[in-house]
This record gives C-alpha cells, sequence and structure tokens, in this order.
C-alpha cells in the first residue's frame, strides 16, 4: 500500500494518505466540491456561494458578489432609463412645439405701449381701484371678486377647490388660457378638455422642473414658479406692455380678498418667494424697457416699485407710521414710465 498518492485531472483531484482519502476536489457543473480529512471538513463553491460544513452540519454561508454582474446590470439599467427619458423629453418637447407655436404668436408684443394688471386674490385686493384703459389678467378666485373686466384668464390646475369657480371662468367673454403639466406626477392636475370647447379657451403647457423663465412662449413651456401668478407673470412680459402692476399679488399666507373663503395649503408658496426675484432678474435681461409696479405690497415688498392706495394705507396707518414719503398709485396711473423719460 502507498503511504502517499495522487490522483488529478481537469474534473477532480484527490489526494490519499495510507488509501485513505484526505482531499478530495470535484468539479460537477457550476459547483466545486472539496473533502478535507477523511471528509469531516466540506467546501462547497459557487460562483457566488460558498458553503462550509464540519462533520455534515453547515458553519458557514455567504453569497459572494459579483462585480461583472452587478456593474452589468446597472450600466443596462441606466441605459434603459436614459432612452426612456430621452423619449420622453423629446415626446413632451415636440408637444410643446407643436402647439405653442400655434398659440402664443399671435400675443408676442401685442400690448406695447399699454399697461397690464395681474389680479391676485389676496386680501389688499380690496382697496384696489381699477386703472383705466388697463389690460386685466386674472387668475383663480379673482373671477369672483366682480369689481373687475378681464382681458385675459388663467386657471394652471383643476381640482375639488378650482371645479368652485371654474365654471364661471369658462362662461367669461375674455381670452382663457388653461394648463396641462408635462410631469406625469402632476397628472392628476391638468384641466379636463371640455374647457377648450368654449371660444377663445387655449391650452398651454406647464414644466415644474426649468431652470430658468422661457425666453420664447412659441417653443418653450411654462415656468411653474409655485403659483399661478409666475405664470401670468411670463405672459405678460411676452405680450410686452408699458407697466406691469401686480395688486392682489400678495404673496404671503394672509388669506383671501374675501375673508369667508379658508385658504388651502400653499405647498408651492416658499418656490414662489424664490421666483418672484428670479422673474425679476428676467426681466431685466430680456424686457428692461418693462417697469413692474407692486400695489400695495405684502410679501413682495422693496422688491419692485411699491405704490399703495390711499384706502390700504388709511386702513393701516400703523404700517406707515415711519414712512416718510409714500407712492399712490392715485398718482401712478398717468405718469410717464421710467423707459420713457430716459429716451
Amino acid at each position: 500500500m502507498k503511504i502517499y498518492s495522487k490522483i488529478k485531472n481537469e474534473q477532480k483531484c484527490v489526494i490519499r494518505i495510507l488509501g485513505l482519502n484526505v482531499y478530495h476536489s470535484s468539479i460537477k457543473g457550476r459547483w466545486h466540491k472539496i473533502n478535507y480529512f477523511y471528509g469531516l471538513l466540506k467546501i462547497k463553491k459557487s460562483p457566488n456561494i460558498k458553503k462550509i460544513y464540519l462533520c455534515g452540519i453547515q458553519i458557514y454561508s455567504r453569497k459572494s458578489i459579483n462585480i461583472e454582474e452587478i456593474t452589468n446590470n446597472l450600466k443596462n439599467a441606466v441605459v434603459s432609463e436614459l432612452k426612456n427619458a430621452i423619449i420622453n423629453e423629446t415626446r413632451m418637447a415636440n408637444a410643446v412645439v407643436n402647439l405653442h407655436s400655434k398659440v402664443f404668436p399671435q400675443f408676442k408684443n401685442i400690448n406695447k405701449g399699454k399697461d397690464v394688471v395681474i389680479v391676485g386674490t389676496g386680501p389688499t385686493l380690496n382697496y384696489y381701484d381699477n386703472i383705466g384703459n388697463a389690460i386685466n389678467i386674472g387668475m383663480n378666485r379673482a373671477i369672483e371678486f366682480g369689481k373687475i373686466n378681464f382681458d385675459y384668464y388663467f386657471l394652471a390646475h383643476y381640482s375639488d377647490i378650482t371645479a368652485e369657480y371654474a365654471d364661471k371662468i369658462s362662461d367669461g367673454s375674455f381670452i382663457k388660457f388653461y394648463g396641462r403639466y408635462l410631469s406625469p406626477k402632476f397628472k392628476s392636475w391638468n384641466c379636463p378638455d371640455y374647457f377648450f370647447d368654449k371660444p377663445e379657451a387655449y391650452k398651454y403647457y406647464i414644466d415644474s422642473y426649468m431652470d430658468d423663465f422661457a425666453e420664447n412662449l412659441e417653443v418653450s413651456p411654462f415656468k411653474n414658479g409655485g403659483s399661478i401668478a409666475i405664470i401670468a407673470f411670463q405672459f405678460a412680459l411676452w405680450s410686452h406692455p408699458k407697466r406691469i402692476f401686480l395688486v392682489g399679488c400678495d404673496c404671503s399666507m394672509n388669506g383671501y380678498y374675501n375673508p369667508s373663503v379658508n385658504q388651502p395649503v400653499w405647498a408651492g408658496f416658499n418656490e414662489t418667494l424664490r421666483s418672484y426675484p428670479l422673474l425679476k432678474n428676467f426681466a431685466s435681461i430680456y424686457y428692461p424697457d418693462i417697469e413692474i409696479v407692486s400695489v400695495n405690497p405684502v410679501g413682495l415688498k422693496g422688491l419692485f416699485r411699491d405704490v399703495y392706495t390711499k384706502d390700504y394705507v388709511e386702513a393701516n396707518p400703523d404700517l406707515f407710521k415711519d414712512v416718510g414719503n409714500i407712492e399712490y398709485l392715485e398718482d401712478v396711473r398717468n405718469e410717464v414710465s421710467v423707459y420713457e423719460k430716459e429716451k
């Protein structure tokens, strides 16, 4: 009897001492099995798993990481997501261009030389008197105010709240713009199709993730900005008036002009606060000849040119006790714009 012997080929390796197996390695399929010390210690391995047995009892098990497999799976997933993103972005871009190129060329510079008033729904709206011959842009609940004749109207989304006054907007004898969101996340907010059955009703697209405001509304969506007022503001700039007056745009969680209406949670409030300074900078670059005037400002105080109505000053004396020079809307109405003075 041989004291030591070894048998080895591509599939098997056996080492014997005194005729007893002290090492037995075999490869069958994806498994590599090894027995040590007469089979007391066993190891079973595959490309991803290693198991150790002592006296027939499993004492160790580990699933190894296949870096190459993980890398390939990750690469395939990224490529797939990127491909889907490119396809979706292309579809959305085409949808915007196809729609906006038909809707917004007619409104480019349409209000040249005129005053435009963007009418919000804050409590300061109650102190506003109409600016004669101004173009009025309404939004949301301003339709219930009842003291302003609107030329344009914007509704960004449809919900249980907007349903309370949406039909009044739909029946109005003014140009109406109803929003559609590009992001599937906000699909449930889209205005229904029957809104567009009425005369002078147009669809427009909103992008909630744009980095900046659109230079050309014929090919780009509106930046959301957290508020319908930001959307109306972009349209007002596109129409290129002499001055833009912000009325009832309190940009504050102080309710509505109608105190009986409860203000819902304003999810985009902080985004709106950030959007106005950005919009001011955008306007200064692309529309430096347009003067922006904030009437009875609250949250926007100090950002644009601040003017006040006499009724508002008289109703809030504590706000003005230390203010020396107050500009009144009544005096500004017929004033020549700053840009015209510089000519």
